[in-house]
């Protein structure tokens, strides 16, 4: 029988397993910890940090889904190297409506979009409608296909939904222009481009898709990803679980169907080592594999497409999986998974368009009809920070340090009344140099503080001028004067206070959100952008002074970021600065670390 289900049903499903009160294993504890740092990590947009956890989440309880989803979605932004993982990981996520939204957007950016809707449709069913708001990516998906009749029913279906209206109008802009409808494309590019440039934030971790033009000129749907497409798929694809995952208890058992095959409303059928488990001919096909009534160990689930009850099979599936003891409800606190698996979910369910798309809108209302093609693909992160893995996953905790090794010490944010001077008292105190990256207006504000931060031998950097915008929302014009007006203003403060070579070198952007145009902005300012191989402390001020230095030594990165800021930095710096001397680390300012001085 085919089932489906609402996040509420689903959750519902969950919670008496959540809540049972069996004692609390070392290897559940472990799942819930990694969990949450994985989770953690990935906001962060540090991807090697967010797999490491994942990792060892999943290999501590390697039924669970959530970790698994978590280890997808960061291989699904780190890009088409790791293809072959996101779909596994994906796979292995429970049929979970999040992963199935995540393995749509893997075969988008691989070519096959009509797998991609129908992921897409399928999710919506097990949330009951609730994700009706996929239609947008559905209309995407169409239009990525060339298929422009289907992308104006899903745009329709969209305009109905909270649906993003800049990426709607967008989509309908393109659909006309393609059409070669252009006054009516003008007139809908013009509207996304107003949405759009009356954004002052965009949440960071969604996921970021090309103009649909790119991906007919050798690009893919999603920035990080190369254009080689798999093969059109002709046999059903088995979307849960993965071959060669682990399984127990209820599982779901999730095929879809590529439209060769849907189109013939054929009968599925399921079987577990050659042995009948339900068959339907309604999709989404869902079936529910309850693994208690089968011996531990490997397991074959068959897929068999008839196009009737009773007919002979026009095609076939498999995947083996390895079935363990029922799982046990987990140590961790059932509303904190409930809550990370909101968290994780907000890394697909808002897809946003790449800076190029918005360029190609701008022509459009310009009245070009050559629209650009893009024909490099965008380097820019689908996610704040760190986007490139290593072949490997590394460690979760790194071993100590060698000795001898450099660091630098960085504190954004600043100047502040009273943690700035705080911050510089200690520094001195430890003989410590560090680096400041300054934000304009608090300039304005405390101009002796800059002064002083100059004076006592510490590097100046600027943080922009207001703080308040997320640099890839920002036209190039707006990029300038937040980053000029704010080391102008550094400048102006040292020269007047007699310094006679008042040097500002380096640019920091506000939240790490750097991109193609902001990095080009910071250097033609003359200015060095330090935003790269840094360890951020800003995600752990929720947990003691003692464990963010912990954490923070067990880091490999050669930066280490803390603030000004009505956080934790005063009380850790002490206990930071004595603990990497005792390392044998040796501190130096953003002009050592950049051989300027």
């Amino acid at each position: 029988m085919t089932r489906t289900h609402s996040i509420a049903t689903l959750i519902a499903g969950l919670a008496p397993l959540l809540l049972l009160t069996l004692a609390a294993s070392p290897s559940w504890a472990d799942y819930g910890v990694n969990l949450r740092r994985g989770t953690d990590a990935l906001t962060r947009g540090e991807l090697a940090e967010a797999r490491s956890y994942f990792t060892q989440a999943v290999a501590t309880q390697p039924t669970e889904p959530l970790a698994h989803l978590g280890l997808g979605i960061v291989y699904l932004h780190a890009g088409s190297d790791w293809a072959e993982e996101a779909r596994t990981e994906l796979a292995s996520a429970g049929a979970l409506p999040e992963a199935l939204v995540a393995a749509a957007y893997l075969e988008m950016a691989q070519g096959r979009y009509d797998v991609a809707i129908q992921l897409l449709e399928d999710a919506i069913e097990a949330t009951d409608g609730e994700a009706r708001s996929l239609a947008v990516v559905q209309c995407y998906a169409s239009l990525c296909g060339k298929d422009a009749m289907a992308a104006k029913e899903y745009e329709a279906i969209a305009r109905t939904t909270p649906a993003d209206p800049a990426l709607i109008n967008a989509l309908n802009a393109e659909r006309l222009a393609w059409l070669g409808d252009w006054a009516r494309a003008k007139s809908a590019a013009s509207a996304a481009v107003a949405q759009l440039s009356g954004r002052l934030d965009v949440d960071t971790g969604s996921v970021r898709l090309n103009t649909p033009r790119a991906t007919h000129d050798g690009a893919a749907a999603l920035p990080r990803w190369s254009g080689a497409s798999v093969p059109a798929a002709v046999a059903p694809v088995i979307a849960s679980p993965a071959d060669g995952s682990t399984v127990a208890g209820e599982t779901t058992v999730h095929v879809v169907l590529p439209s060769s095959l849907a189109a013939q409303s054929p009968v599925v059928s399921v079987l577990v080592d050659s042995n009948l488990l339900a068959t339907t001919d309604r999709a989404p096909y869902r079936f529910q594999w309850n693994t208690s009534r089968v011996p531990w160990g490997q397991h074959t689930l068959t897929v068999q497409v008839r196009s009737s009850r009773g007919g002979p099979s026009i095609a076939s599936a498999q995947v083996t999986c390895e079935v363990l003891d029922a799982p046990r409800a987990p140590a961790t606190d059932p509303d904190e998974l409930l809550e990370l698996r909101r968290r994780l979910r907000a890394f697909v369910s808002v897809p946003r368009m790449d800076d190029t798309w918005k360029l190609n809108l701008e022509m459009l209302v310009r009245g070009s009809e050559q629209v650009r093609w893009n024909r490099e693909i965008p380097s820019f992160n689908p996610i704040a920070g760190e986007s490139v893995l290593p072949s490997q996953p590394t460690p979760p905790i790194p071993g100590p340090p060698e000795a001898g090794k450099r660091v630098a010490l960085f504190f954004d944010d600043g100047p502040h009344p009273t943690i700035t001077p705080a911050i510089l008292d200690i520094l001195q105190a430890h003989g410590v140099k560090g680096s400041f990256f300054l934000v304009g207006k608090q300039c304005e504000k405390y101009p002796d503080l800059v002064r002083r931060v100059h004076a006592e031998g510490h590097s100046l950097g600027g943080h922009s001028y207001s703080h308040e915008y997320n640099f890839a929302n920002l036209l190039y014009d707006e990029l300038r004067h937040e980053v000029e007006d704010c080391v102008n203003l550094m400048r102006h403060i040292l020269a007047e206070g007699g310094v006679a070579d008042p040097q500002v070198r380096y640019f920091r952007c506000p939240g790490g959100n750097v991109t193609p145009l902001s990095n080009q902005v910071v250097q033609r300012a003359g200015l060095i952008p330090l935003d790269e191989g840094i360890y951020n402390t800003w995600g752990y001020m929720d947990r003691p002074p003692e464990e963010i230095v912990e954490l923070t030594l067990q880091s490999d990165h050669r930066i280490i970021l803390l603030h000004n800021g009505e956080d934790k930095t005063v009380f850790i710096l002490p206990q930071l600065i004595e603990a990497l001397k005792a390392r044998g680390y040796r501190f130096v300012t953003a002009d050592e670390l950049t051989g300027v001085r």
